[in-house]
């Protein structure tokens, strides 16, 4: 029969981030760690870009209409982006740690290294990051 994998319970994350506000939007991060941890989940994925937001509705017509306007959201969202390593991923990180999950904001991460993740969750065991995970991938504990 071979061995059975244990159950874990994962939350891919569906929510907003507070358009333009980083430390709002962090606050929220955290607050959403906690609550899918509470909800039993050991593995907490955002989607990529989540902190910053990523407005595709800017890249249509509007350029052409506006000009500089691209110029202008690009260097707004450069502003709300957040340094990996840095403060921001050491927060997220600090508060999957205290819900006893790993948390994940997807950037650049395989289909492999979120498999990996969920053995490490399902093993209940920090370990080291998935192999070539960057740092803004995983925020693990």
């Amino acid at each position: 029969m071979g061995d059975v994998a244990p159950k874990i319970i994962a939350a891919a994350v569906q929510a907003a981030p507070v358009f333009l506000n980083r430390d709002a939007t962090v606050d929220k991060t955290r607050d959403l760690i906690a609550k899918a941890a509470a909800g039993g989940a050991k593995l907490i994925v955002f989607p990529e870009v989540f902190i910053s937001g990523y407005p595709v509705w800017l890249w249509g017509d509007q350029p052409a209409v506006i000009p500089g306007l691209e110029q202008k959201a690009f260097a707004r969202l450069w502003q709300e982006g957040v340094d990996v390593p840095g403060p921001v991923t050491a927060q997220l990180g600090d508060s999957a740690r205290e819900a006893g999950a790993y948390a994940y904001l997807i950037k650049g991460c395989s289909v492999g290294q979120l498999v990996e993740a969920i053995k490490n969750a399902a093993a209940d065991r920090a370990g080291p990051p998935p192999t070539g995970a960057t740092p803004a991938s995983v925020l693990s504990r």
